[in-house]
């Protein structure tokens, strides 16, 4: 699933760009060129491949032939040479992780191939904090790359999707999360700003008191400038 997932995703694209009927409404109708991905925990996992991530080859081998390693093994010799080829899909032209966990899949070198903007989101539980995964990926990533960081403050892993979480309202998180998603995307695929938004990404607004704002110095670089 390592590798299959990311592949899932290449091959749905393949399919909206040249396996649909032509009376299908989105035939033609999709700019499948640029396209700002996300995903959500083990979909955020997967969505840093398709942006560049390469896996740890030398950690997956090791666990696949009885060693210590970011997988369970053991793998046949054919699922191992799949971790030598590269997920990427440059159609992905930004990317938006939720709460993302298997860094150690890719490794700290591996995730640092990542080239694309990103807008990271994270919860922060009243009793766990911070999910470790988005941790592992920002410590990895913020001294280099243009991100920008919003914590939930009373968030939960779950948030993201379903709500219910304890120390935040479903209305409050949501209002959090569309925000900052629209608007990192309708900049990044349909080009818009406007000096709201330029606010809103560069921290100079927020949309709610239960956010904890992180951006890195490339990303304020970039949208201090537009």
């Amino acid at each position: 699933m390592f590798y299959a997932r990311p592949r899932d995703m290449k091959e749905a694209l393949d399919h909206m760009e040249t396996g649909l009927e032509s009376s299908d409404p989105f035939a033609g109708a999709l700019n499948l060129e640029e396209i700002v991905l996300m995903g959500h925990s083990y979909g955020g996992y997967t969505g840093y491949g398709l942006v560049g991530a390469e896996f740890d080859y030398p950690g997956i081998e090791s666990a696949c032939t009885g060693g210590e390693g970011p997988i369970s093994g053991p793998c046949t010799p054919e699922q191992l040479a799949e971790f030598s080829k590269s997920v990427q899909d440059p159609r992905f032209v930004a990317y938006a992780p939720l709460d993302g966990g298997n860094p150690d899949v890719y490794g700290e070198s591996g995730v640092q191939k990542v080239e694309v903007p990103m807008l990271q989101m994270y919860a922060i539980e009243p009793e766990a904090g911070a999910h470790s995964g988005s941790e592992i990926y920002w410590n990895w990533l913020k001294d280099t790359k243009s991100i920008v960081r919003v914590g939930i403050e009373g968030g939960c892993h779950i948030g993201f999707t379903l709500g219910f979480c304890s120390g935040i309202s479903d209305e409050e998180g949501y209002k959090i999360i569309h925000s900052y998603l629209m608007a990192f995307s309708q900049h990044h695929v349909l080009g818009q700003t406007s000096p709201e938004l330029n606010e809103l990404m560069s921290g100079e607004l927020t949309v709610s008191g239960q956010t904890l704002f992180e951006i890195t110095e490339a990303a304020k670089t970039y949208w201090e400038g537009l």
